[in-house]
């Protein structure tokens, strides 16, 4: 603020469509009037919030960005939530992120995904109509296909996980009514299809590694799904015959033990070559 005369560049959501072209509907315009004394980081504001007496807590979690959370990251909110829950089963979560596109969008998706294995059968209804995207999905054509994560790695994923399907649709439910500022699944093909048409060998690259790092988190997010459905859902036989659940962490090297070979499949990524772990365009 100081070096550009009181001014500060910001971001914020535009009136458009949202769509992947316009950057998830983010424009950006100069907020006039800011000196040091009014600008504040994300802890600062919480902690006046806290002084003000409101019960708020604040939770950093880094994420590099356009990648897969790490499987310690999805571990942190699990608990964060977890505990706010015990603190005031009515508690809310606030996401934010440079940009608040894809890092916020990821920890909304998560959020949803733990929030139903908190509350069990008391989070179901109208809004998440996992039939009805079970029929979408299942009609789906060659592209559409695409357009729904249907890639080899992706259904390797879904083949070793219980009820892998069911678990996959879930997400993609979750993933739609969490898509107003990017949409996890369907960016991983629209990344493909602007690398073809890249202008360059560098930006083609560039766009390549960017759709592999969305194909890495959407997988994560699968078993992340999964891991609260057998190990912390209050309606799973592990959690009333008072199982003590480990770190997601852990179960996914227990499922890497099990034959799942996370890793290797994850190293195998490649959004050009259609064998193994990857899946082609066609």
């Amino acid at each position: 603020a100081r070096k550009c005369g009181g001014r500060v560049l910001v971001m914020d959501e535009s009136s458009g469509d949202g769509g992947l072209a316009s950057e998830g509907g983010l424009t950006n315009y100069w907020e006039c009037n800011i000196s040091p004394a009014t600008v504040f980081t994300p802890r600062e504001l919480f902690e006046m919030l806290s002084l003000e007496g409101l019960r708020v807590q604040f939770h950093r979690v880094p994420i590099t960005d356009e990648q897969a959370p790490q499987e310690k990251d999805f571990d942190t909110v699990l608990g964060a939530m977890r505990a706010g829950y015990k603190q005031s089963p009515g508690f809310a979560c606030v996401f934010n992120c440079a940009l608040g596109r894809g890092r916020t969008t990821s920890g909304l998706v998560i959020a949803c995904v733990a929030w139903r294995s908190i509350v069990g059968d008391k989070y179901h209804g109208e809004t998440w109509d996992v039939d009805a995207m079970k029929r979408l999905e299942l009609d789906a054509g060659a592209k559409a296909n695409l357009e729904w994560a249907e890639f080899d790695a992706v259904v390797k994923v879904c083949q070793h996980v219980r009820s892998g399907v069911d678990r996959k649709v879930f997400v993609d439910c979750v993933i739609n009514q969490c898509s107003h500022m990017q949409n996890l699944r369907t960016d991983i093909y629209a990344m493909a299809l602007q690398a073809q048409n890249a202008p360059s060998a560098k930006k083609r690259e560039a766009l390549l590694r960017r759709g592999e790092g969305y194909l890495e988190r959407y997988i994560y997010l699968l078993l992340f799904n999964e891991y609260c459905c057998e190990v912390h859902d209050i309606r799973s036989s592990l959690y009333m015959a008072g199982h003590k659940a480990g770190s997601f962490k852990d179960w996914i090297e227990e499922q890497s033990q099990a034959g799942l070979q996370l890793y290797q499949l994850l190293d195998g990524l490649d959004l050009t070559n259609g064998g193994g772990s990857r899946w082609r365009l066609e």
